[in-house]
């Protein structure tokens, strides 16, 4: 994939023009992939002790203390280690983007890194200058997203996924169980969708709110999205029999499913989805649960890649 230098691009910048640097890294990400990548990245940068400080996160509930570390030490540049799920606890930390950030790109979904970057994790860690791009931070609920939010069918998938007991199975594994369960027993619901662009009132599969072309680690949910458009790409699937899910979930993988009879595509910068009873929801991976899901941009965040 070959990435076009747009406007938001900057002249890149090494890490000791920063001043200060808060590293704060999801020590688990990617199976202990981050700490790992979070070794190599000290090793290779030698960075000097008074201009940075590392913070490790400690479970999922730790919003409270990256804010306190982000608060003592005002780091002109976040260096965050992990996956999509640490950018959004960290975002959702700090609720704010007026602090540039830089990825490494160490856990199991690293959908904003290949959003922003064509760089794998050792060209990252490796390079010697970072080019700033921006990508555009949504609200949905209260909840900051960079990425995606998926409502539905996924979002019944990520919602099974968090509460099934199944600790001793390979994340991948359980996440394809959740996909096949939810092919042969989920049911669509009844919504409304409004937005300046469209109003719907019918059945709906699933609901992808995307600023990103990906989730899931590689589902082409919205091919055409753009990062930094201010638009989010709305794709809403209507009523889709249980043997045609097969068929479909292969063509989302690849992107092609835009052009089927049951979907429609708009782009919006808000958006207001309403249920009858609460369902599930993703949010970058966090899952919720609402009647009602509010969409609206929120700011852009710099990201040095």
């Amino acid at each position: 994939m070959f990435f076009v230098r747009t406007p938001t691009e900057m002249t890149p910048k090494r890490l000791t023009e920063f001043k200060s640097k808060l590293v704060i890294c999801n020590p688990v990400a990617g199976g202990g992939n981050s700490k790992r990548a979070y070794d190599r990245f000290m090793s290779h940068h030698h960075l000097r002790a008074d201009s940075f400080k590392t913070y490790f996160t400690k479970g999922p509930n730790d919003r409270q203390n990256i804010m306190a570390a982000v608060d003592s030490f005002q780091p002109e540049l976040l260096i965050i280690i992990g996956g999509d799920g640490t950018v959004h606890q960290v975002l959702n930390s700090i609720r704010s983007v007026d602090i540039p950030v830089m990825l490494l790109p160490a856990g199991s979904g690293n959908d904003l890194h290949f959003l922003c970057s064509d760089r794998d994790l050792s060209q990252t860690i490796e390079a010697h200058e970072y080019t700033r791009v921006e990508s555009d931070i949504w609200d949905c609920n209260g909840h900051l997203f960079h990425n995606g939010v998926g409502i539905g069918f996924d979002g019944s998938i990520a919602g099974w996924t968090q509460g099934a007991e199944l600790t001793w199975l390979n994340p991948q594994w359980k996440y394809w169980i959740a996909i096949l369960r939810n092919l042969l027993f989920y049911k669509s619901k009844r919504c409304e969708v409004k937005s300046e662009q469209v109003q719907y009132e019918g059945s709906s599969f699933m609901i992808s709110i995307a600023n990103g072309t990906r989730y899931g680690g590689g589902f082409e949910v919205a091919p055409g999205a753009q990062r930094d458009d201010e638009l989010l790409d709305v794709v809403l699937i209507g009523h889709v029999p249980v043997w045609k899910r097969f068929f479909y979930i292969p063509k989302v993988q690849k992107g092609r499913h835009l052009s089927s009879g049951f979907v429609q595509h708009f782009r919006t910068n808000e958006l207001d989805v309403t249920y009858k009873k609460k369902v599930f929801a993703h949010l970058d991976g966090e899952v919720i649960e609402a009647e009602h899901f509010r969409c609206e941009y929120f700011g852009k965040l710099s990201v040095y890649v």
